[in-house]
C-alpha cells in the first residue's frame, strides 16, 4: 500500500483490513435475505396446495358425495374439516380442508 501526503506509515497501515468486515456484513445480509425468501415461498406453496386440495374436494363432493370428497382430500394430503350443502337451485357445496397448518375453503356446484 502506498501512502501519499503527510501521513505517517503507522496511520497508513490502520486503513488496511476494512474489506473483510464489509464482506462479512454483506454475506450475512445475503444469507438473511435468502432465508426470508425461502420461508416466504414455502408459505405460498403450502397455501396453494391447501387451496388446490379444497377445490378438488369440493368438486369430488358434487360428483360422488362425502365418501368421494374424503378420498380426494386424503389423496391430496388434506383433512376434510367441514362440508356445507346448499340445496337451493343450483345446489352447491362449500368445503373446508386442512393441509399441514394451512386451511382453505372452496365452493362448487354441479350446475352447468
Amino acid at each position: 500500500m502506498v501512502c501519499f501526503g503527510t501521513r505517517s506509515r503507522s496511520s497508513c497501515s490502520a486503513d488496511r483490513g476494512q474489506a473483510l468486515p464489509l464482506l462479512l456484513v454483506a454475506v450475512v445480509f445475503v444469507a438473511l435475505a435468502a432465508v426470508a425468501v425461502a420461508g416466504f415461498s414455502t408459505a405460498i406453496v403450502s397455501r396453494d396446495r391447501a387451496q388446490a386440495a379444497a377445490d378438488a374436494t369440493a368438486l369430488a363432493f358434487t360428483i360422488g358425495g362425502e365418501q368421494a370428497a374424503r378420498a380426494v382430500a386424503g389423496a391430496n394430503g388434506a383433512t376434510l374439516l367441514s362440508v356445507v350443502v346448499d340445496h337451493r337451485p343450483p345446489a352447491s357445496v362449500r368445503v373446508r380442508v386442512r393441509v399441514g397448518d394451512q386451511v382453505a375453503t372452496a365452493r362448487a356446484t354441479n350446475a352447468p
